[in-house]
């Protein structure tokens, strides 16, 4: 559809942490960001994913054993499914950017 906002998804992944942001985007308009978050804790047993839709944030702690930088992914990955209309929407973003 012309006019379509592009979507563009950010990761940031440091040696305790992923930090990620989905951002609309359009020609005619700057980047806004739509939704996002932080799973911290990586490799330790005190982990949380925090995240941030519409200025509302939320912080969830996850269970278990020391998280590895796999378990973050997996975890960040099926948060963001639902909120984008599912798994295919995922292999759609229009551009996507890592930091390490």
């Amino acid at each position: 559809m012309a006019g379509a906002p592009t979507h563009v998804l950010t990761i940031n992944g440091g040696s305790s942490s992923v930090k990620f942001a989905v951002f609309a985007c359009g020609a005619d308009r700057a980047p806004v960001r739509v939704l996002g978050g932080a799973l911290t804790g990586i490799g330790s047993a005190q982990a949380a994913l925090t995240t941030d839709v519409d200025g509302r944030a939320t912080t969830t702690a996850l269970p278990g054993p020391s998280l590895t930088h796999a378990d973050a992914a997996a975890h960040v990955l099926a948060w963001l499914a639902p909120r984008l209309d599912g798994t295919d929407q995922l292999m759609s973003f229009d551009d996507a950017w890592h930091r390490t």
